[in-house]
């Protein structure tokens, strides 16, 4: 008995990949500037947290459920940083003023410079595809940005939008800088 569970072991083992896979969307990480450093902005942020700021909408999605989903996946995509974030209004920390802002579907051509210096020449809601940009900013520039697509239909299972906001998440705030 147990050689026949041996043969089948490498067949289930190729199923795997088609059922395993779901549709996360794709992520692209942009530019980190030199000037970026997890510690740094970890300890520019201690004081009030890390200010998140939200523009744009998707269908279906209530602002306050967007903004929730956002904040609670950055809070698990960036565990070693200790960032604490927030959407309430807060001063600029002792370092300067650090936010994160996300813009979901901006309009075509908006760059993560534009993101920070708070141009935002709108949005352009999709049915068939959710667009994120979002961005690290210092001030008026960026220090880290982050594009990402995904499927629209696929962005309303709970999970796979998690992951999509985790893995933006994670391309806005590396644990190093890869420039240095």
């Amino acid at each position: 008995m147990p050689f026949r569970l041996l043969r089948l072991l490498p067949g289930l083992a190729a199923l795997l990949p088609i059922t395993g896979c779901g549709d996360f969307g794709r992520v692209t990480q942009g530019t980190v500037d030199p000037a970026y450093r997890p510690e740094t902005v970890s300890a520019g942020t201690a004081e009030h947290g890390m200010p998140v700021r939200i523009h744009g909408a998707i269908d279906g999605f209530a602002p306050d459920r967007l903004s929730g989903m956002v904040l609670d996946s950055l809070r698990r995509s960036t565990g070693g940083i200790g960032l604490r974030f927030t959407t309430a209004d807060v001063p600029p920390g002792r370092l300067g003023d650090y936010r994160t802002v996300f813009v979901f579907n901006p309009a075509a051509g908006m760059t993560d410079g534009d993101v920070c210096a708070g141009r935002f020449p709108g949005t352009k809601p999709s049915a068939s595809e959710i667009t994120v940009r979002a961005a690290l900013c210092w001030g008026g520039k960026n220090l880290t940005g982050a594009m990402g697509f995904m499927n629209a239909d696929a962005a309303r299972d709970a999970r796979r939008f998690d992951r999509f906001l985790r893995d933006i998440g994670h391309a806005l705030f590396p644990r190093s800088n890869p420039d240095r």
